[in-house]
């Protein structure tokens, strides 16, 4: 495609649109995305749409374009400058304020890593499904008895624990 051309076709509806009924992406020989906003915005809220996107982020393949993206320094960058921006600071205040009970058990968690009580999380296998663990689980909740009742799991797991909760 020439930078001259002003329209696309929309590989999802196949109709002729111009160029700015088309969200930008860098990566793309033309700057523009392959389907048009309305078809990714029908993507994003349809049932069907956020269940294929699910499946994707379930699949070995989505796992891994995950992990990798979590691992960049692109990423890792935002999201200091996030935590250093009174926004970043705000949303963490207002988590702590309305979590004590879950951050006492996770410094409890902390410590007993530190002071060898437990193993580092990341020298243990996941108890679901025996990936290499990244959180530990609280499996019998956050309450000062249960502090250090916790399960190794990687993040795919935990995620799908508490998302069954």
């Amino acid at each position: 495609m020439s930078e001259a051309q002003s329209t696309k076709v929309c590989s999802k509806c196949h109709v002729e649109k111009p160029l700015d009924a088309f969200n930008r992406q860098k990566r793309v020989k033309d700057g523009r995305q392959s389907r048009c906003r309305e078809c990714s915005r029908t993507d994003n809220t349809s049932d069907e749409g956020r269940a294929s996107k699910r499946r994707y982020r379930e699949s070995e393949k989505g796992r891994e374009k995950i992990r990798i993206y979590g691992r960049s320094e692109k990423t890792k960058e935002m999201a200091s400058r996030y935590a250093k921006s009174d926004e970043g600071r705000l949303t963490l205040k207002r988590y702590i304020s309305r979590n004590p009970q879950k951050m006492r058990a996770r410094r409890t968690v902390r410590e007993a890593v530190i002071r060898g009580k437990i193993p580092p999380v990341h020298t243990l296998k996941c108890s679901e499904c025996g990936e290499q663990a990244s959180h530990y689980h609280h499996h019998l909740g956050y309450e000062d008895e249960h502090r250090l009742s916790v399960v190794p799991t990687c993040a795919s797991c935990h995620g799908k624990i508490h998302a069954t909760e």
